[in-house]
């Protein structure tokens, strides 16, 4: 019986300085005042810092306006277009003479459908969100 006892004294007085040294396991709880911040710290038994984990605020943002561009479908159509006179110079009893080969004239043209781009500016309301 005295044996063990000597041999759980000898024990205590290695193993708790090392523990001790060691610092065990430390939390702790902190207030930033710049930030406005919580954090937590853990420390293990080898005394380092584990890390902070700061806690996330709620920062509000105002409503603002946001230019969104939108494709709007254009549908086809017909437009009438002007086809020019077909004109050509030519050498005529010693002067040059101006000669209209095919006379000008109004043609349908059908333009294709298409999508365009449409910039539009769009409100969004404020709200909160974490930080």
């Amino acid at each position: 019986m005295r044996k063990q006892l000597i041999l759980g004294v000898l024990a205590c007085v290695v193993l708790f300085p090392g523990v001790s040294r060691a610092g065990g396991f430390r939390f702790s709880i902190g207030w930033e005042d710049r930030h406005g911040s919580v954090h937590f710290g853990i420390e293990t038994g080898i005394g380092r810092r584990i890390r902070h984990l700061p806690v996330p605020r709620r920062v509000w943002v105002p409503g603002h306006y946001v230019e969104r561009i939108e494709y709007v479908r254009v549908p086809g159509r017909w437009e009438r277009k002007w086809v020019p006179p077909v004109v050509r110079t030519v050498f005529v009893f010693g002067c040059w003479e101006t000669v209209i080969v095919q006379e000008g004239y109004w043609t349908r043209v059908w333009i294709p459908p298409r999508t365009v781009p449409h910039t539009v500016r769009v409100w969004v309301p404020g709200r909160w969100v974490l930080r």
